[in-house]
């Protein structure tokens, strides 16, 4: 495995992808990774239409827009990238945008949390399945290998049945460093 940095212009195929959501998380921590994966951002949605036009031409993308459906039906993305809030009520307001974007045959990549029960999970879980589109969610950095790799070692897949299946949950059961440590 090679150490270098493959950025995303070097990449002879790039799939067409589209951006959900215009916060600051998404600013600081998402849309600069883009710049290393193979993708050809489209389009920005944000429900700010100001907002959405300003990341659209801050991070490359040509069109934004207000309404994700409408995005979806006319850009015809591959995949989405999805990092957005909580509704009022305080559901994941992704999840429901993941199922969109699922029944619109695009595969999805998400910020965590990916819903706000074990029940939604299993959802999105089918309808991934029954739409043959790829549901990932993005998980914390954590700065330690050593650590990462006991917390991998730790985890377990599994789904709310019990059952082993693909892997769609993970439940982290590693400890916090101690004080000091990294």
């Amino acid at each position: 495995m090679s150490d270098r940095v493959t950025y995303q212009f070097e990449y002879a195929e790039r799939l067409p992808a589209v951006f959900v959501g215009a916060g600051g998380h998404a600013y600081r921590n998402v849309y600069p990774s883009l710049a290393y994966a193979p993708v050809d951002l489209r389009a920005v949605c944000d429900i700010d239409g100001d907002r959405a036009q300003t990341y659209a031409r801050m991070f490359g993308a040509p069109r934004s827009y207000t309404d994700h459906r409408e995005m979806l039906e006319r850009e015809r993305p591959a995949v989405a990238f999805i990092v957005t809030a909580y509704h009022p009520d305080g559901r994941v307001q992704a999840t429901d945008l993941a199922a969109d974007c699922l029944r619109a045959g695009v595969h999805v990549w998400m910020e965590k949390p990916t819903a706000a029960s074990a029940a939604e999970v299993e959802e999105l879980a089918a309808l991934s399945e029954r739409t043959g589109r790829y549901v990932l969610t993005g998980l914390k950095k954590i700065s330690s290998r050593q650590r990462w790799r006991s917390c991998t070692r730790s985890s377990t897949l599994r789904s709310s049945a019990g059952r082993r299946r693909s892997a769609f949950a993970i439940r982290r059961t590693c400890r916090r460093p101690s004080a000091g440590r990294t």
